[in-house]
């Protein structure tokens, strides 16, 4: 049964999901503007494989601090953890931006590995950097607040209709359809910071568009998921790949025994990825780095 945690780092509460489970800890982190909600469709088949741990980001769902910069959104991601009391988890990243955050590439986590589900680019260079300015550079923000209401506030009396309004845009999009209203409602529910005054929907748009400035100065691609030492297993959804795409990440993969390609089902939103798929990908690599294989 899913159970809201809160930890302390210092005077800091942080926020984390704790769906259940026995046996390794996995810790799922979510992308930028996201939360931790957003995990809950693929926890119940996670949870035969594992204890499972959602986390919200600083800034971000119910982890209600101030941002501080941009380094400290994921920057006190170890100790989180060890407040949660997970031992050597398993990292499973929404996005590969996290570890552009990371401004000790995730090393401090301790993690047994790390498993990234999307990609910005499978290329190096100015081409990847460039293919993720297109995704989710800072432009982005406009489409994000049109598309799904981000940074939206009001009095209470807008909440209600604000919420129905994100509800229904979100299952008339093509790109979230497949998924239930009522994720979305608990999603939803989750960003907003209600006061007796009126409501903010986290994240704020400058600790974002800071962030995004930021991650656009570090590497991209194939050149930011190599500075991760350590085991890193890609799960992606072979439907939001290109052929191209494909072949250059099982080249990337080849002959590396730190880097392995799980190609699974699904589409471009976490919430409609084929969560047996990718819980059978997450249960080879937890026994192969039990092994150290």
């Amino acid at each position: 049964m899913a159970t809201d945690v809160f930890v302390h780092v210092g005077t800091d509460r942080y926020a984390a999901i704790d769906f259940g489970g026995e046996g390794p800890d996995i810790l799922l982190v979510h992308q930028l503007a996201s939360n931790a909600q957003a995990w809950a469709p693929l926890a119940s088949a996670l949870t035969r494989i594992g204890h499972v741990v959602a986390v919200d980001l600083r800034g971000h769902g119910l982890s209600r601090l101030p941002e501080d910069g941009p380094d400290r959104i994921a920057g006190d991601l170890p100790a989180v953890v060890r407040e949660l009391g997970l031992t050597r988890p398993l990292v499973v990243l929404e996005q590969d931006e996290i570890i552009a955050l990371s401004t000790d590439r995730l090393a401090g986590l301790g993690a047994r590995g790390v498993a990234v589900t999307a990609l910005s680019s499978c290329s190096r260079g100015e081409e990847a950097r460039s293919e993720w300015s297109e995704q989710v550079g800072p432009d982005s923000l406009d489409v994000w607040h049109e598309r799904f209401g981000l940074f939206a506030s009001g009095t209470p009396e807008e909440l209600e209709p604000y919420l129905e309004r994100v509800v229904a845009m979100a299952t008339d999009d093509w790109i979230t359809d497949t998924v239930p209203s009522e994720q979305f409602r608990a999603y939803f529910r989750r960003h907003l910071d209600v006061q007796p005054d009126g409501w903010a929907r986290l994240p704020r748009r400058g600790p974002i568009a800071l962030a995004l400035r930021y991650v656009e100065q570090q590497p991209h691609g194939l050149d930011l998921i190599d500075l991760y030492d350590g085991p890193l297993w890609m799960l992606p959804p072979e439907e939001t790949l290109s052929p191209a795409e494909i072949e250059a990440l099982v080249e990337y993969t080849a002959g590396r025994p730190d880097r392995e390609l799980r190609l699974i089902s699904g589409g471009p939103v976490i919430e409609g990825f084929d969560a047996d798929e990718l819980a059978a990908g997450l249960a080879d690599m937890l026994a192969a780095t039990e092994t150290g294989e």
